[in-house]
């Protein structure tokens, strides 16, 4: 089974939590991957924490005294001139105008004076003693230069180059460091807050910012006022005689052109000659509609004047009283006779009695329909005449009117300028009533709600909070440091990791095998023979079983096991297998083909005094490099000695002649090789071979070598069977998001864990 070397490519850190499939991350992979490194996980938080509590505990503790100031809702102002024209809201100005008087250099300088701040170390950092530097506090100050002392100790700085403003100057600014104003946008409430290193002094200062700024206020406000009342005196005089002269002015006007306006109107135009017109238009337009609606009648009735007997159908003939009483009696008496008819018949004197008094109503009829006629016409002629009346009226009015439109340009210009005169008057004197209200009690533009007191606990640092947000800090940058750790490891941890990563199947996976489990001298492949059924055995039949069924064209007889790197367990594995298949009956033999670093002599006894470099060389026989556990019956060939050997000796001919020999003579030849990716021996044994094992230590073996070595073994046409995960620890496998291992379900299978 082969694969284009093509479809290997590093794809880098990946499954940072062991997730095969590359599904999302679940609660079990996270758990597991903490699980793995929850040292470094408690290290990190411990470290984080204990850090964040020493700079804590560290930092000067500060207090922050706040009072609550409340502005006036409205904005007095002597004259009002600019109301009119301010398009922003009156609160959003007040706040945003009295904000920047709260934080004004001014103010500053106001409270520096009254509480004496030049002379407070706190704020004025040129009578500051200087705070000790790194090297003072590590004790090492006395071993520092002269020349360097200024630069690498603590030193005050030097205000003598500075001027008294500015030296005033920079103590405002370290004191607006520790002041600040909010204000609530729902409110006119602002608060004033004052931070300092004594909670008595922050409480002082930020009622005195208070107390200056209401003061500042009054100040302001009497200012003003003896302004305003300088400037309104003499001011009103000459207004006051210009209100006189416009209203002259209008009166005269109004007298030389006959202009009388109505009682209540609001404007000069409307006048008692306009109203009149009005008046006159809308009785115009009712007696125009009158006179309309009758001549379409009298249209209508002089069509019918011709047949009397369809004149009742006129609306004007039947909408009169007489007319309406004799239809109702006509149409009693029709059905009276009707009635009469169906019962005494023609000739009976009821019915004629009947019939006359129809007749005679229907004559009656006929007559007040052409009295009604004759009234309607009277009706029309009336409601022409008043027509005729009122338009000659209407007439008469407008020319009166012509008149009086001709001067009413100059009637309002001469209003105008009364009206304007009269309104800068009354601002006027609203102003100068409300200056000398003032002059007696000035009040502020706020009061207090709350002073600011001295606080209790210190507000910076809040230990409680700042130790939960470095403890929350820590958490998660423990979290990273495991993601971190986990993305770094590049080892194959699952067996589907590693067939997706290798596009090659797992045949099994190998247990570690305890120090306790081995022989005194640490043979691990011992411990085959040792507990033929333990869970180690039992991984190890596992294995060889999928090796021995893992071509479908025939069972594989020799075997190479190769790594990629050094120390992967492959001799260990080889021996195992070749042990547990004697242990079973078979013909095995094991063949060192590691002639560089040769392990057998650790894990057998009873080696034989020479090996297969010496039978490569020729210096000894087949029969004479063969030796045999006696533990496990097992046959093998140790790497004896490499002196006179070629520099390639697996790609000798007689090595294939060994070969050749050996599967004469064994049912089953397992070659332990070097790794493939650092040297070219096993990659020499591909047309020798039947079959190949690449084994993989579990999580150490980097990705990037098991993968060259799979590239190396598959461009030299080594039939790569299949791969071996070894060392894998049965107890940390299930924290890969894997879950327990087949193994620890059948513990009772087992002689030995």
């Amino acid at each position: 089974m082969t694969y284009p070397i093509e479809t290997f490519r590093d794809s880098g850190p990946d499954e940072p939590f062991g997730n095969p499939n590359g599904d999302a991350v679940s609660a079990g992979q996270i758990a597991g991957a903490v699980a793995r490194h929850w040292i470094a996980l408690v290290i990190t938080v411990v470290a984080i924490v204990a850090s964040g509590f020493a700079i804590v505990r560290s930092l000067t503790p500060t207090y922050t005294s706040t009072a609550i100031l409340v502005l006036s809702a409205k904005e007095d102002s002597v004259v009002d001139m600019q109301q009119p024209y301010m398009h922003a809201a009156a609160s959003d100005a007040l706040i945003r105008s009295e904000t920047d008087a709260l934080l004004s250099r001014s103010l500053v300088d106001r409270v520096i004076d009254q509480e004496r701040l030049m002379d407070d170390p706190e704020f004025n950092i040129f009578i500051r003693p200087p705070a000790p530097g790194v090297l003072e506090r590590m004790g090492v100050a006395g071993f520092v230069p002269g020349p360097l002392r200024p630069y690498l100790l603590g030193r005050k700085p030097d205000a003598s180059r500075l001027s008294p403003e500015q030296v005033r100057y920079n103590i405002a600014t370290q004191l607006l460091r520790n002041y600040s104003v909010t204000t609530d946008p729902k409110t006119y409430s602002v608060d004033i807050a004052f931070t300092s290193t004594d909670p008595a002094k922050a409480s002082r200062i930020a009622n005195r910012f208070v107390a200056e700024y209401l003061a500042s206020q009054v100040d302001e406000r009497i200012a003003a006022t003896d302004k305003a009342s300088s400037y309104l005196n003499p001011k009103l005089a000459e207004l006051s005689k210009q209100v006189e002269e416009s209203a002259r002015a209008v009166e005269e006007y109004r007298q030389a052109h006959s202009s009388v306006d109505l009682p209540g109107s609001e404007t000069s135009s409307n006048t008692l000659v306009l109203q009149e017109i009005q008046n006159l238009a809308q009785g115009l337009n009712t007696a125009r509609t009158q006179r309309a609606q009758l001549e379409a009648a009298q249209q209508e009735i002089a069509a019918l004047r011709s047949d009397p007997s369809h004149a009742l159908s006129a609306p004007a003939v039947t909408a009169a009283p007489v007319v309406e009483n004799l239809r109702v009696q006509e149409a009693t008496a029709a059905a009276q006779l009707a009635s009469l008819l169906g019962a005494y018949g023609e000739r009976h004197p009821l019915v004629i009695s009947a019939r006359n008094g129809l007749e005679e109503l229907r004559t009656r009829l006929t007559n007040e329909a052409g009295r009604a006629l004759d009234q309607f016409d009277v009706q029309l002629r009336q409601a022409k005449a008043n027509e005729e009346q009122i338009q000659g009226r209407m007439n008469q009015l407008t020319r009166a009117r012509t008149g009086e439109t001709n001067a009413l340009p100059r009637l309002r210009q001469l209003e105008s300028e009364q009206a304007a005169a009269k309104s800068v008057y009354d601002a006027f004197v609203q102003g100068q009533f409300r200056a000398a209200s003032q002059d007696g009690v000035p009040l502020p533009k706020g009061r207090v709600v709350q002073q600011a007191h001295t606080v209790d606990a210190p507000t910076f640092p809040n230990v409680r909070i700042a130790m939960a947000v470095i403890s929350s800090a820590a958490v998660m940058i423990g979290f990273a440091v495991v993601y971190a750790l986990e993305a770094a490891d590049m080892s194959f941890r699952t067996a589907e990791q590693l067939e997706r990563g290798l596009k090659l199947q797992v045949l099994g996976l190998t247990l570690r095998v305890p120090r306790s489990a081995a022989s005194s001298r640490g043979r691990v492949s011992a411990s085959i023979v040792a507990n033929p059924m333990s869970a180690m055995s039992e991984t190890v039949r596992l294995t060889r079983t999928a090796l021995t069924h893992s071509r479908g064209d025939r069972n594989p007889k020799v075997v190479m096991v190769t790594s990629a790197a050094p120390g992967e367990g492959k001799t260990t594995f080889a021996l195992m297998m070749a042990r547990q298949t004697a242990l079973a009956g078979r013909r095995v033999i094991a063949v060192e083909a590691e002639l560089r670093r040769p392990t057998f002599a650790q894990e057998l006894d009873a080696m034989p005094v020479k090996g297969l470099g010496d039978f490569l060389a020729g210096r000894a026989t087949l029969d004479e490099i063969i030796g045999v556990d006696t533990a496990s019956g097992v046959h093998f060939i140790a790497a004896g000695s490499r002196n006179g050997v070629a520099g390639e000796p697996l790609a000798l001919p007689i090595m294939g002649t060994l070969l050749h020999e050996l599967s004469e003579r064994y049912d089953f030849i397992v070659i332990d090789t070097p790794p493939a990716s650092i040297v070219a021996d096993a990659l020499q044994m591909g047309t020798a071979i039947d079959a190949a094992v690449l084994v993989v230590k579990w999580n150490a073996t980097p990705r990037y070598l098991v993968r060259d070595a799979v590239k190396k073994l598959r461009a030299a046409q080594v039939p790569l069977t299949g791969a071996v995960m070894t060392q894998v620890d049965a107890r940390r496998y299930r924290f890969f998001g894997q879950g327990p291992l087949p193994y620890q379900y059948a513990k009772a299978y087992y002689t030995r864990a």
